[in-house]
Order: C-alpha cells, then sequence, then structure tokens
C-alpha cells in the first residue's frame, strides 16, 4: 500500500510541476510571439525607409557616401578659390587707395603752386569745398572756403557717385 501511495504522491507531485512548468512556458512563448512581432515591424520599417532612400535615388549607400565626399571636396576647393581671390581683391584694393592717396596729395602740390604762381580761384574746380565765390549785392562773397586766404583750403573731391561728377 505504501508503494501505490507513494506513486499517486509522486504524480500529484509531477502535476503541481507541470502547472509551474506550463505556465513558465506560456509566458516564453507569449514573450516569443511579442518579439516576432516587434521584429516583424521593424522589418517592415526598415523595408519603408530602403525604399524611400531608393525613391530619392539614395539605393547605392558607397555611391552616396563618394559622391558626398566629392561635393564636399568641389566645395571645398570652391572656398579656397574664393579666398585666394579675395587676398588678391584686397591687394588690388589696398594698392588702389595708396595711388589715390599720391594722386590727391600730387594734386594739393599742383593746387597750390598755381595759386601761389596765379593768386586766383584757378584750380578751385577740382577741390571739395568748389562753390560759387561770387560777389553778391551787398559786397560779399556767396560762399568761401576755409583757408582761402592762408592758400591751404584745397581737399580733393574724394570718389564720386557713378553717374555724377566726372569720375565713373
Amino acid at each position: 500500500m505504501n508503494e501505490i501511495k507513494d506513486t499517486v504522491r509522486a504524480l500529484r507531485d509531477a502535476y503541481e510541476e507541470a502547472d509551474k512548468v506550463y505556465f513558465h512556458l506560456r509566458t516564453i512563448i507569449k514573450d516569443a510571439a511579442d518579439l516576432i512581432e516587434s521584429l516583424q515591424a521593424d522589418a517592415e520599417s526598415y523595408q519603408q525607409v530602403k525604399k524611400t532612400l531608393s525613391d530619392e535615388g539614395f539605393s547605392d549607400l558607397p555611391a552616396m557616401i563618394a559622391r558626398y565626399k566629392q561635393v564636399m571636396a568641389d566645395a571645398n576647393e570652391i572656398d579656397i578659390a574664393k579666398d585666394e581671390e579675395m587676398e588678391q581683391l584686397r591687394a588690388d584694393l589696398a594698392a588702389s587707395q595708396r595711388r589715390e592717396r599720391a594722386a590727391v596729395e600730387d594734386l594739393k602740390l599742383i593746387v597750390d603752386a598755381v595759386r601761389e604762381a596765379h593768386c586766383d580761384e584757378t584750380c578751385c574746380f577740382a577741390c571739395k569745398f568748389d562753390c560759387d565765390t561770387s560777389i553778391n549785392d551787398s559786397g560779399v562773397p556767396t560762399c568761401e572756403c576755409p583757408g582761402f586766404e592762408r592758400d591751404d583750403c584745397f581737399e580733393g573731391r574724394g570718389p564720386q557717385e557713378a553717374g555724377k561728377g566726372s569720375a565713373e
């Protein structure tokens, strides 16, 4: 009789263990199904991205990277060329400004020499302060430039706007 009792007890223990194994197995199966669904969604998303990239002409990633590198290299060459051009323009501007200053200084020397020799307004047309110096009805000049009496009034007119004055 003990044998039967032992067998029944062993069967009942196995039943309880099977219940635990069954519950654990159900959890594993559910987690596996959830994971498969998640992977399927990821695969569909990947396929959509791949299709979008292909539709946009980016189906070949190595070719796309090579093209990007070429575009960047070309842009860098353009930047270098623009930098060199900018340096040349700055050098040209500095040289032009030096020539302008020298020309104004030379013009001042010429104007001062003419004024000393002729003691008149012959060269005033080239001056920044050029104005109508005729005498008005009350016997006073209409305008007078600063420093005329000291023979130190000449100042170059400076750059002229395009279409105005004689510098175009």
